[in-house]
């Protein structure tokens, strides 16, 4: 704690470089990067880190039922500004649904200046997208999530705490679950745009459902690691949570390369079940490599240049010598 400033200012230059990597990421790569929204709101946590944990879970709280409160704001919001859901001079619609559907076509069949040019474009939609949504409320309320539950000392006291992760994985899991599938339902039964009762039901049993949900996979994954096989069974994906920004980017070049218009041109033509599968598949074999990676080398390749950047100082890369103890975060 007596260096929490010196902490603060690497804590803000590692958000720094990571908002720079999502940016050459969103524009030339692929538009829906989440690493840049991680470094904004990254840089709030800064003013709530010593909040009390009470109040970071009311906050919390608030934040995740805002997602609701934006789409009922929206009813006013596309009544006030009509050219979002307008008609063109033949009478067709035109709205943002038919944009996304334009830029989704420069994707499947565009080279790649065409789509460098439309990842620009999508910039605009995206951050409309996100607001609409009420994504970046629903983000920042799980980031308090966590805040709290490291200042508790949860993620150190699971074992002592299992009574209270399994009363949270049989609630958040059967309230996660079922809201979930009701968003499902009813997701089917209206448009995006613009925004309609059956919708505002949906947003509001959203956002209460997607946080259960998320809330339910991290008590589970606690209770699998406290059973006797637990370790071995979640360690296999161990050296892929270490490689977490290398896998991340590695996942974007190799789907770009199957599915975007310059690769193999296979968007739009698989199936959901197949998507998933292909997505198994890739994370599957990233987990295998990372841990052949890491038996080598102490970092991810990218991990690396990203720690020697925050800590303005070099680290070696090889694996240390045996009975040397070095920090590997």
């Amino acid at each position: 704690k007596g260096d929490s400033g010196a902490a603060r200012v690497r804590y803000r230059r590692r958000l720094s470089i990571l908002l720079v990597i999502g940016l050459a990421h969103m524009f030339l790569l692929w538009q829906g990067d989440i690493l840049t929204w991680y470094a904004l709101l990254g840089f709030l946590l800064i003013a709530v880190d010593r909040w009390p944990t009470r109040r970071l879970v009311w906050l919390a709280a608030c934040l995740l039922f805002m997602p609701a409160l934006v789409y009922a704001a929206s009813f006013g919001l596309f009544a006030l500004l009509p050219d979002l859901y307008a008609s063109d001079d033949s009478g067709e619609a035109v709205s943002i649904n038919t944009s996304l559907l334009a830029v989704n076509m420069t994707f499947a069949h565009g080279s790649y200046t065409q789509v460098l040019v439309a990842n620009f474009a999508f910039w605009k939609l995206k951050v409309l997208w996100m607001v609409y949504q009420g994504r970046l409320f629903l983000i920042f309320g799980m980031f308090l999530l966590g805040v709290a539950a490291g200042q508790t000392d949860l993620h150190f006291q699971i074992r002592e705490r299992r009574a209270f992760l399994r009363r949270w994985f049989i609630m958040a899991g059967i309230i996660g679950l079922t809201g979930n599938l009701a968003v499902l339902v009813l997701a089917s039964r209206h448009a995006i745009v613009p925004p309609s009762s059956t919708g505002f039901v949906e947003a509001v049993i959203a956002s209460i459902a997607r946080p259960a949900l998320g809330l339910a996979y991290a008590a589970g994954i606690c209770l699998i690691w406290l059973t006797r096989s637990g370790p071995e069974l979640l360690g296999w994906m161990a050296p892929a949570g270490r490689m977490a920004l290398t896998t991340y980017l590695t996942q974007t070049m190799v789907c770009v390369g199957l599915f975007y218009g310059y690769g193999l041109g296979l968007r739009n033509t698989l199936g959901q079940t197949e998507a998933l599968g292909v997505a198994v598949a890739i994370f599957a074999v990233q987990s295998i490599a990372c841990g052949y990676w890491l038996r080598a080398f102490r970092y991810g390749p990218l991990e690396w240049v990203w720690r020697q950047l925050t800590w303005g100082q070099r680290f070696p890369l090889r694996n240390h010598p045996p009975g040397l103890t070095v920090p590997v975060s």
